[in-house]
């Protein structure tokens, strides 16, 4: 019978249809890559910036209803916050790098800032100062006859605590900011614009525009 004598047809790709086929996919995964890190980076980033001002409403209500001082602690190194208000330590993402111009506390060895709420919901931090170099804070001068010393003269501070949050390595996404303000201790959520020095601090010129 003639069926019996045709030859099977062999299903498969040719070297070229693969190689096509690697291009392709090689092209689609170069574009999508990217943007899907670009998503989850900024997912991370709200994420941290959900979790940080969480944390300090909590402590701000739980200071009311337990009639005592709550504190909060903000490990800038280790993205931690902590305080014996919360449920328990609460561990912010990986890449999420922060920033501050809220001093560290004295003891601390891992950069942790503190923020102290009230019995009526105020809030109390010291801020760092930065119009000066963290090793200057005074000028001296020596003569013959007379020693003079002096204070730089202060310029007007911006009262609120500042809280940054970037990605590290990720400089196309905006950063993020929380502003706290001393004694009232409301919070705002906004976006920053202005350098961050390399010891997790803010500059004066820096701007958190919070609505």
């Amino acid at each position: 019978m003639p069926f019996l004598n045709a030859r099977k047809k062999t299903l498969g790709f040719t070297l070229i249809e693969l190689l096509v086929i690697i291009l392709i996919g090689g092209i689609l995964s170069a574009i999508a890559i990217p943007s899907f890190i670009g998503l989850v980076d900024k997912a991370n980033l709200n994420n941290a910036v959900t979790e940080v001002r969480s944390a300090l409403q909590t402590g701000q209500r739980e200071a009311i209803r337990r009639s005592q001082v709550c504190t909060i602690g903000l490990s800038i190194a280790e993205r931690k916050v902590t305080g014996y208000c919360l449920s328990g330590d609460r561990n912010l993402p990986e890449r999420v790098a922060l920033a501050t111009n809220i001093s560290k506390k004295p003891s601390s060895l891992d950069k942790t800032v503190e923020i102290n709420f009230g019995i009526l919901g105020t809030a109390e931090f010291i801020l760092e100062d930065l119009d000066e170099p963290d090793d200057i804070k005074s000028s001296k001068v020596e003569t013959k006859y007379l020693e003079m010393s002096w204070q730089s003269p202060q310029p007007t501070k911006d009262p609120s605590g500042k809280i940054v949050f970037s990605i590290a390595n990720n400089s196309s996404l905006t950063k993020k900011c929380i502003a706290i303000s001393n004694t009232l201790g409301l919070t705002r959520i906004g976006n920053y614009t202005g350098k961050i020095k390399k010891n997790y601090k803010l500059t004066k010129e820096g701007i958190c525009t919070a609505s």
